[in-house]
């Protein structure tokens, strides 16, 4: 009786583009040891994970100073975080006084919140003599 074959195309491409552990052509069922697949498989997914961390590592270590911003990224900043204000308050995304103080201190909202203040405190000053 014949055994199966199972047969595998180099650099297959998952969903996530990444190319598969198998690089024969062919394999018998005698040749493939399922646990040497499941330790491969196992190293392959901590690696991902590891990437994965270090990308979003990275992201995080990009803060940027004040001057560094451009005008536009400074208005795109300042807009997303008056929005992300305004919605975690109505929302009521709180449990606590800590957790009230957090939606206007993470992210540099302080900044945006200083600049929204300066900007009511000049339109008073404009508006107060007419």
């Amino acid at each position: 009786m014949n055994q199966p074959s199972i047969t595998t195309i180099n650099k297959i491409n998952n969903i996530e583009g990444n190319t598969s552990i198998f690089s024969g052509t062919d394999l018998t069922a005698d040749d493939f040891d399922i646990n040497k697949f499941n330790i491969q498989f196992e190293q392959k997914q901590r690696e991902q994970q590891l990437k994965q961390k270090r990308i979003v590592s990275t992201e995080e270590k990009e803060i940027k100073l004040l001057h560094q911003y451009t005008f536009g990224e400074l208005f795109k900043d300042y807009i997303t975080s008056l929005i992300n204000i305004i919605d975690e308050l109505v929302l009521f995304r709180y449990n606590n006084f800590n957790d009230f103080i957090n939606i206007f201190t993470k992210n540099n909202r302080l900044l945006y919140i200083g600049i929204t203040i300066i900007l009511l405190a000049i339109c008073a000053f404009l508006f107060r003599n007419q």
